[in-house]
């Protein structure tokens, strides 16, 4: 995401050596425009910085600094990602399992 030339991008996070956490968006920020930050993300990397085994101060000075185009490296828990092959699903069995 591009980081405004005055400000930050939008998010906060919470942590520390066992794990970096998108703590909250500021509504309107950088993070919410971009839509690809969630609340409970784990940061990985910030461009080319690690943010595991870091302290919060380590990672919310990392973020401050980086300029231009940042590069978030994330992961999100399983129950957190969208559905996005519900569609994709049949409506009524075929047969085959046993399920009519």
């Amino acid at each position: 995401m591009e980081k405004p030339p005055v400000g930050g991008l939008g998010f906060s996070v919470i942590g520390g050596e066992r794990g970096i956490f998108v703590k909250s968006i500021t509504p309107g920020g950088t993070a919410d425009t971009a839509g690809t930050l969630q609340v409970g993300d784990r940061l990985l990397k910030v461009n080319e910085d690690l943010m595991i085994g870091v302290s919060h101060s380590k990672a919310v000075t990392t973020i401050r600094k980086a300029k231009g185009l940042v590069h978030l490296i994330v992961s999100r828990p399983p129950d957190q990602m969208p559905n996005t092959y519900l569609g994709f699903l049949p409506l009524k069995s075929n047969g085959v399992n046993g399920n009519n």
